[in-house]
């Protein structure tokens, strides 16, 4: 097989979330954060042939670039990456010394927090952040109002970003930490749960990350 583009953005994305990654047969990849902060899950545009492990995600990437477009040849305990006469053998690790995301399926019950999340205002939180050195995302709930905001809740500055994503009858504060939100771009489905956890459902791509807890939340 061939990884094609949309198969490689994934697994380069999973990449920021967990180094390590589980491979199953089928079109479903899922990986977890090593401090089980951050899960994410995507459909794949085409299936995978073989259970395998990989306990370095960025080089076995890597090892992928040194072609144009390899072929991937699965064996057992290593593939073949492989184009006209140059061949990477690739060896795959134990189950045993990665994280595994759960089988089951997460099911955030009672979110109260709900709002679409577009593209432009993801990328543009994603950039003040950079921009002001600011290490969290905060979803605030304000004036009946929903903003995206990039701030610093227990630094020493005042500084922050906000853009308005939706309305509200409550006043909350739902606080991540930046590092923990490594989206694909796109819109997404955002719920949130006071209890400490949120989904973003995206076309393709979804993740569950953990909420802060300073966050709050009142009715």
């Amino acid at each position: 097989m061939k990884f094609d583009a949309a198969t490689l953005q994934v697994l380069k994305n999973f990449s920021s979330i967990n180094n390590a990654i589980l491979f199953k047969e089928g079109n479903r990849l899922a990986t977890i954060s090593p401090g089980k902060t951050v899960m994410a899950r995507a459909t794949l545009t085409q299936e995978i042939p073989a259970k395998f492990a990989i306990y370095d995600l960025s080089r076995f990437l890597g090892t992928i670039s040194l072609f144009d477009q390899p072929e991937l040849t699965f064996k057992d305990g290593s593939v073949d990456i492989s184009q006209d006469n140059n061949t990477f053998n690739y060896a795959f690790t134990d189950v045993s010394l990665i994280v595994v995301p759960p089988e089951k399926d997460i099911v955030l019950a009672g979110a109260e927090v709900q709002f679409t999340l577009t593209a432009d205002a993801l990328k543009k939180v994603q950039r003040a952040l950079n921009v002001a050195s600011l290490p969290e995302i905060a979803v605030t709930g304000k004036n009946g109002k929903i903003l995206l905001q990039a701030v610093d809740s227990k630094g020493s500055t005042n500084d922050t970003f906000s853009i308005e994503v939706g309305e509200t009858a409550a006043t909350f504060r739902m606080t991540f930490r930046a590092d923990n939100i490594k989206l694909l771009e796109g819109e997404y489905e955002v719920s949130i749960s006071s209890k400490g956890l949120s989904h973003f459902k995206g076309k393709t791509v979804e993740y569950w990350i953990a909420v802060e807890q300073n966050s709050t939340y009142k009715a």
